[in-house]
């Protein structure tokens, strides 16, 4: 099943895992981002003892790459956990992780996250490390796919869709008792050029006469709205920013920071394709449920 999310049959999000395809062709490219492999030792050091969640993920990895067949896994980032160097769960998981889906994958891309420093030990030789700023994936519509934390490729801003992490999106739901669920969600949202080259970005230059055929300048291509998907996290055990609950300046990213993307309108999508409505009306719903509360205590 997919969930259209408004998208091209070329690319869709698949019901009920955090992971993305992207047709090219008769061939199919898996995208997941956020796996965060080894965050279990970093909580070892607070004194939070859980087994090992890398078996977990592997095993769903698996089981969406056999049930999708694709040719290509790209992973979006934050393929681990730990920043400053490389722990050794790491050392010990990473490696076998990725032989495991080298067996059914002819072939797969890392773009690198802000955890993935010194990632390139831990990989076969056959693993592609691309970009932090992303790549571009050609068909029938262009796709640019990166993990967030850095400006995308001015190259990217050319594609018909936009695909990054980095921001482990949730929406949280609370009952009149005070009970409160967590759910990771899809988001689907609007880029406005004109905003972005109007902001404090690297994307001035786009004004310059050498840049007119990486984005055209004519006002028509100028006034459409890119569209960007922000991937959930694939592993579940991850916080994640609450988009109902957090102002738009708390986003992560320099491109979400730079008030280029429509949050407010942004629509939010349940893993299983459920929609829930525009981030400003579920951020208005908690407001009000916050006003009904303070009033009735």
């Amino acid at each position: 099943m997919r969930i259209v999310l408004g998208c091209p049959p070329m690319v869709y999000p698949v019901t009920p895992w955090p992971s993305l395809v992207i047709e090219q062709g008769s061939s199919k490219i898996l995208v997941v981002t956020d796996l965060h492999l080894g965050f279990e030792y970093q909580l070892s050091v607070m004194g939070i003892n859980i087994p090992s969640q890398t078996p977990k993920i592997q095993s769903k990895l698996l089981k969406i790459v056999k049930e999708v067949r694709p040719s290509r896994l790209i992973l979006l980032g934050d393929v681990k956990h730990s920043i400053s160097k490389i722990s050794l769960q790491e050392w010990k998981e990473l490696p076998a992780f990725f032989e495991s889906i080298l067996d059914l994958v002819n072939t797969i891309d890392i773009i690198p996250g802000n955890h993935d420093g010194d990632l390139t030990p831990l990989t076969p030789r056959s693993i592609r490390i691309s970009s932090a700023r992303g790549i571009i994936i050609d068909g029938d519509e262009q796709v640019g796919v990166f993990h967030g934390h850095a400006w995308p490729k001015i190259t990217l801003l050319n594609a018909d869709y936009l695909v990054m992490g980095h921001n482990h999106p949730v929406i949280y739901f609370e009952d009149e008792f005070g009970y409160r669920t967590v759910r990771r969600v899809w988001i689907k949202a609007s880029i406005d050029l004109e905003k972005l080259r109007n902001s404090s970005s690297p994307y001035k230059e786009l004004k310059s006469k050498d840049t007119s055929s990486i984005i055209p300048l004519d006002r028509k291509k100028l006034s459409e709205m890119k569209r960007l998907i922000i991937m959930p996290a694939f592993n579940d055990m991850l916080g994640g920013l609450q988009m109902n609950g957090k102002p738009s300046n708390s986003l992560l990213g320099p491109l979400l920071r730079s008030g280029c993307v429509d949050i407010d309108n942004a629509e939010a999508y349940l893993l299983d394709g459920s929609y829930l409505g525009t981030i400003d009306r579920l951020r208005r719903l908690v407001r009000a449920r916050r006003k009904e509360k303070t009033r009735t205590n």
